[in-house]
């Protein structure tokens, strides 16, 4: 909510661009990893695999650069944001291991 009232509706974007376009490039570049380990798992053939998907990856990480070249300070606080909930996740996790499971 901080954020919300804070800043610019295209500040706001660009704190979410970077980010967003972090995870798509992790995600299509797991397919590889997966297309490696379990060759005959595949389902579905990915059209133009693996350059199509290297291809996307590489899109990605430019949209990142791109953010980051022309977009610095907004950039690095999306990161910090997104940094931010790295002790969350780990707190949050301790304490669903210490809950007594209920009958």
């Amino acid at each position: 909510m901080l954020i919300v009232v804070s800043g610019s509706y295209g500040q706001i974007l660009n704190y979410v661009t970077a980010m967003d376009w972090i995870f798509f490039g992790l995600t299509a570049s797991c397919l590889f990893v997966l297309r490696r380990r379990e060759p005959s798992g595949a389902q579905f053939q990915m059209p133009g695999h693996p350059f199509s998907t290297a291809f996307f990856c590489l899109v990605c990480w430019s949209v990142v650069a791109n953010a980051i070249y022309c977009y610095p300070r907004d950039t690095l606080i999306g990161m910090g944001i997104l940094i931010s909930g790295v002790p969350v996740y780990f707190i949050w996790k301790k304490l669903r291991a210490n809950e007594q499971p209920t009958a």
